[in-house]
């Protein structure tokens, strides 16, 4: 029935617009996409991709989640945008659907440093959303371009560049006190550029014991030292100093009150607390057919989290991590012939301090874990690219060398040391074929590989120190057929894929220890699925988007003592996705209306709890106008527009049915932005 009234949706809302007059649509953005790490311009991109720029389209969202940009990328899906102690789950082709907490299985780049951690983590509790520019995502295993937990990669990019120096300032209030508040500068000198940006948020949250404090500096500085090179700087600092947990319920729970937190989690008080410094810097030199980069940033975080149980129940964990890279790429041309290479290595270092402590309802009580643990990755690469006439063919090949070690400082229950080292040959191959300058089509063949992460080795079932030695890299292999077109008014992409992939790493908990999340690898997987973005410009006023994925994801080979779940679909990822978008721009004014259809999930590797279909729509509009010199911005949106009742995150496999977290039903904002 939902399907059928979101068809009914985009029918009458097309047909609608349809009968306005016509005009030509915009060309499309021409920028050399770097998250290929050859640069080059999107028809020549042999593998899935989307890019988003927001510059404009995000002055009338409410900047509180990272999924309200993430919704507009084709192939992206994202649960748990309101426990701010989780962080959001993004997957991508089912990379990362299994993370408890962080992302997992994606490359998180930001502002061309990366974001995720060596291992294989990621969080964007430090992601300043004010001033993201763009976000480009590509699709599919990536690991020959960027090793470890590469089964796809976003690459977020802030501003960078302005006409004039500006200051703004914006202010945002929301439903369940939210209540937001933003600064930002860019201003620029002959050879430099500088952008500053800072932002405090608080709010109470839907659900009780899920409110969130978080305030964020980001500065970034762009240097010209010559006609050839650039030198740049950026530093990000995020505190985070309360993040509550109201927990996941069961079905039962929820029908009684939705917006109770689970009795344990306020017994134990749980929630977090982060502080991250990120310092990075890059460098690019252009001499002759030759391009140099290079760049190295160094994290801390500290991290402090209580969990809803007593025995190892707060957790402290200083993590430091640092990593280098270089890479040349040599450009040589000739005839109709176009030949780039690039050969690169790539290093990240990290080690964390964990220690774990009774949990006596809030409480630090006696520690029960102190281990120091340590992640090395060091990568060669080597990539090329041809380009004759109408084709376009791509090769890559990479190396990964990872260290694991652990170090286990709690020597009264025996001493638990560890090694690991896990090495990997990772490869990718792709053609595409112009038919014209509006019509590609492209295929391609890739690999990558998926290391688990350390806090995932540390959750041991055996409930002692070191590594859980059961636990095994995820392999994954990937094909894929695509086309790009472009029309009078209409611009299409479509994909079809095939995934296949072993020792998939999957969360569970144990009757023994409930509320804690382990991890074992379930055998193997098939995924096949297409993804489908439509962009339609009716005139220089109205405009139509609409992406559409199938995700049929199965296990192959996944037999445990409890049950055989070969055959069984993934857990926490819809076999239909669609968002459909209208915006109407006229002079300053902007109004968007935006409807997403996710289809029925189920909740275990069982099949045996189903989360039903939802329609989950979204309205947003905000009037630009000058006042004496100075730009005035006001906004307002509502979101859960048809005010469903449905769960924002799955908790997989979770013991006792505690499968849901419930979203919030409709709620508002409304905020001013000025510039000067």
């Amino acid at each position: 029935m939902k399907q059928f009234l979101f068809i009914l949706l985009l029918f009458s809302v097309l047909k609608s617009i349809a009968q306005v007059n016509q005009a030509q649509v915009q060309p499309l953005d021409t920028v050399a996409l770097k998250v290929t790490r050859i640069d080059k311009n999107p028809d020549q991109v042999t593998a899935s991709f989307s890019r988003v720029r927001f510059r404009e389209s995000a002055l009338n969202q409410q900047q509180l989640s990272l999924q309200e940009y993430l919704n507009q990328l084709n192939g992206v899906f994202s649960l748990n945008a309101n426990n701010y102690a989780q962080d959001l789950r993004i997957s991508i082709r089912g990379f990362g659907a299994r993370s408890a907490f962080g992302i997992r299985g994606i490359k998180l780049v930001v502002d061309g440093i990366p974001e995720t951690t060596p291992d294989g983590q990621g969080q964007i509790d430090n992601l300043p959303l004010g001033i993201i520019d763009n976000i480009a995502v590509l699709r599919g295993s990536s690991s020959a371009l960027y090793g470890n937990a590469s089964g796809g990669v976003i690459s977020v990019n802030t501003i960078d560049d302005f006409k004039k120096d500006f200051v703004e300032i914006g202010l945002t209030a929301g439903s369940y006190n939210m209540l937001q508040s933003q600064v930002t500068a860019g201003f620029k000198t002959e050879a430099s550029r500088y952008v500053i940006h800072a932002n405090q948020i608080t709010t109470d949250g839907y659900r009780d014991q899920s409110g969130f404090e978080n305030y964020l500096f980001n500065y970034r500085s762009f240097h010209d030292l010559s006609k050839n090179t650039q030198l740049n700087f950026q530093l990000n600092y995020a505190n985070s100093p309360e993040a509550e947990d109201p927990g996941s319920l069961n079905a039962e729970a929820i029908s009684t009150n939705r917006r109770q937190a689970r009795d344990r989690n306020l017994l134990f008080e749980t929630q977090e607390a982060v502080q991250q410094v990120k310092l990075g810097t890059s460098l690019e030199h252009q001499t002759g057919n030759w391009t140099f980069n290079g760049y190295g940033f160094y994290s801390y975080r500290d991290f402090e989290a209580r969990l809803p149980f007593e025995f190892g129940g707060a957790i402290d964990l200083n993590r430091n991590y640092f990593g280098v890279g270089v890479n040349t790429t040599r450009v040589s041309k000739k005839e109709h012939l176009s030949f780039k290479q690039q050969l690169g290595i790539d290093y990240g270092y990290q080690n964390d301090a964990r220690r774990r402590f009774e949990n006596l309802e809030g409480e630090r009580g006696t520690v029960t874990l102190n281990q120091n643990e340590r992640f090395s990755g060091l990568g060669f690469f080597y990539l090329q690219d041809y380009e004759w006439k109408k084709w376009t063919v791509n090769a890559g090949v990479r190396y990964d060398i990872n260290e694991l070690s652990v170090s286990d400082e709690f020597e009264s229950d025996g001493i638990n040391n560890d090694d690991i080292t896990i090495n990997q040959f990772s490869l990718n191959a792709g053609a595409a074929y112009k038919l014209n300058d509006k019509n590609q089509f492209y295929a391609t063949v890739s690999n990558s590989y998926e290391t688990p992460v350390l806090s995932e080795l540390s959750a041991n079932p055996e409930d002692d120190g070191g590594f859980n030695q059961n636990l095994e890299a995820q392999q994954a292999l990937n094909f894929e057929i695509g086309y790009r077109g472009k029309f009078k008014k209409l611009n299409l992409t479509s994909t079809l894929f095939y995934t296949f992939t072993t020792d998939d790493i999957v969360p569970f908990e144990l009757q023994d220890f409930p509320d804690r999340t382990f991890f074992r690898n379930a055998g193997s997987s098939e995924r096949l699925g297409t993804e489908i973005a439509a962009q339609y410009r009716f005139n220089p006023t109205w405009s139509a988007g609409l992406t559409y994925n199938f995700s049929y994801f199965t296990y192959q080979d996944y037999e445990l003592p409890n049950g055989d779940f070969s055959g069984n679909n993934l857990p926490a990822i819809p076999r239909h996705l669609a968002q459909l978008m209208i915006t109407y721009t006229k002079n300053s004014f902007n109004l968007t209306m935006s409807a997403q259809y996710r289809d029925q999930m189920f909740t275990d590797d069982a099949n045996s709890t189903v989360e039903p279909e939802v329609i989950i729509g979204q309205l947003r509009g905000s009037y630009k106008f000058q006042l004496s010199g100075v730009s005035l911005t006001p906004f307002a949106g509502i979101n859960n527009l048809f005010d469903q009742k449905y769960n924002d995150n799955i908790r997989i496999n979770a013991f006792g049915g505690r499968y849901f977290e419930p979203a919030p039903g409709i709620n508002t904002y409304a905020g001013l932005r000025v510039r000067f």
